[in-house]
């Protein structure tokens, strides 16, 4: 027939039978308040299914929703009526938005319509009735549980992705997002925050910078770690042109790196190394270990520069168990030590020398080549292997040997007077040899050269001047006198 039309009260169910065949037909009922459609197939391995649809004007049916006779699948379809955007799969018990193969529980797929950002899912919270005075621990958001193992069918706290408000007042929208965690309890705490301004915070909910770290009482804040024998962290600002530029790790050493190499670093024993990778006084490079000693090598130029500016003073300080023992000062120009034997080497490389009982020795080998005694005030002595030459405040210089003999070579003495010189003596030892004196005795001069077999002598008295020479005790040979007459022989003659 056209048509169905009912009146009064029928029978429970109402069936409706297909007119060709007995074994498919629709039963409406209703039990217990709920209206059951029963699609009825009497054939093996068919159930009954359904098709809603509309049909406009006899022609363009368009489907709305489709049960599956057979696996039970239900779809929902666009507005054209052509394909499904909602799918369910009873088998897989999952359920497709925007695809009719889900891969998983929810399987969402959107076909994208523009180049920005777009959002299959959102989650919304609102507030209808204008009521509720939200805080800065206020949000919304997604939460994962776990499976639980203690009964059936139970779950964990988990973990949750919350978008959290960061200004209390009603007109702000500043918000940030959250990772909560759970610490095997039933509660979930915050983690990690992104704030509104794109600050990162670790272990803080409200980080100052890029990346705003708190490990609270763990000492160890952070860990990078790379699954080869090298790891190191990039620090680059706008002008970097390469990529290796911060700090790393090379086994158990600390390293520095700058325009895509090694600079510096600290090694497994605590030295510190710069431009060089191992700790030697004999490589090229600067290193300072932790038992304080200190090497810098360089190759064809100076090592070391201590420069002071300004003014004048200590350069540099030695000190032996926190006391100055020494030191280099450019006071007046020059380079000052302090020590126990007190030295200056002024501007003009003069070297003095000040302190009480101070020798200064010239080495050769080990032995003192060249010494100065300061033994004594009275005394100043150069001294040698083979001679010495001594001062004394008692107005005498001495030139003498260093052969056990005693005998001076040369001899002044300013010991009386106001004389030039009392007495000067040259003489040696030897037999074959001339001796020289000159005497001054109540400004009278006399000079003797003597030898062993003859005596020459120049003399002055009371303004005369007298020239003898002797050659033996029974007197002159030659006597001249208020005349300057010199004579010289090398041997007594008659």
């Amino acid at each position: 027939m056209d048509g169905l039309s009912v009146s009064g009260v029928l029978a429970n169910p109402v069936t409706f039978l297909r007119t060709t065949s007995s074994s498919e037909q629709l039963a409406l009922s209703v039990d217990d308040g709920n209206v059951i459609f029963d699609s009825y197939q009497d054939e093996s391995g068919r159930y009954g299914g359904f098709v809603f649809q509309g049909t406009e004007n006899g022609v363009g049916t368009r489907k709305r929703m489709e049960i599956s006779h057979t696996t039970g699948d239900i779809s929902f379809y666009e507005d054209t009526g052509s394909t499904a955007k909602l799918f369910w799969d009873s088998s897989a018990e999952s359920l497709g938005i925007g695809t009719t193969s889900p891969t998983t529980t929810l399987d969402i797929s959107h076909q994208i319509s523009s180049t920005g950002i777009e959002y299959p899912l959102l989650i919304a919270g609102i507030d209808a009735g204008n009521t509720i005075n939200q805080d800065t621990t206020s949000g919304i958001g997604l939460q994962f549980k776990l499976a639980g193992n203690t009964s059936a069918g139970d779950s964990f706290a988990g973990a949750s992705i919350v978008a959290m408000r960061e200004n209390a007042s009603d007109a702000d929208s500043s918000t940030g997002l959250a990772f909560l965690t759970s610490q095997n309890d039933t509660t979930l705490d915050e983690a990690i925050r992104i704030n509104s301004s794109g600050n990162v915070g670790i272990g803080t909910s409200s980080p100052a910078d890029a990346l705003h770290v708190n490990s609270g009482s763990t000492n160890e804040v952070a860990r990078f770690q790379s699954t080869d024998g090298t790891a190191y962290i990039s620090i680059m600002d706008n002008s970097t042109s390469n990529s290796v530029q911060g700090i790393g790790s090379v086994g158990n050493n600390l390293t520095l790196y700058a325009n895509n190499a090694e600079r510096m670093r600290i090694d497994s024993s605590g030295n510190l190394l710069v431009g060089k990778t191992s700790a030697s006084s004999a490589t090229v490079g600067f290193q300072a270990g932790q038992n304080g000693f200190i090497a810098a090598t360089r190759a064809s130029g100076q090592p070391l520069v201590l420069n002071r500016t300004t003014n004048d003073g200590i350069i540099a300080d030695f000190r032996k168990d926190g006391t100055v023992v020494g030191s280099i000062d450019s006071s007046s120009g020059g380079i000052k030590q302090v020590s126990a034997a007190n030295y200056t080497v002024d501007a003009t490389g003069d070297i003095t020398l000040d302190a009480d009982g101070g020798d200064i020795f010239f080495k050769d080998g080990g032995s003192a080549a060249l010494s100065l005694n300061m033994g004594s005030v009275s005394t100043a002595e150069f001294e040698t292997s083979r001679s010495q030459l001594k001062f004394d405040c008692a107005g005498r210089f001495v030139a003498d040997s260093s052969d056990g003999s005693g005998t001076h070579r040369f001899d002044i003495n300013f010991n009386s007077g106001n004389d030039l010189f009392e007495t000067l003596q040259i003489s040696n030892p030897s037999a074959s040899v001339v001796s020289i004196a000159v005497q001054c005795e109540d400004n009278d001069t006399v000079l003797n050269f003597n030898s062993q077999s003859g005596q020459y002598t120049f003399c002055r008295s009371s303004g005369d001047v007298n020239f003898s020479i002797d050659t033996s005790s029974s007197g002159p040979i030659f006597k001249a006198e208020e005349s300057c007459l010199l004579y010289t022989s090398p041997s007594p003659r008659d």
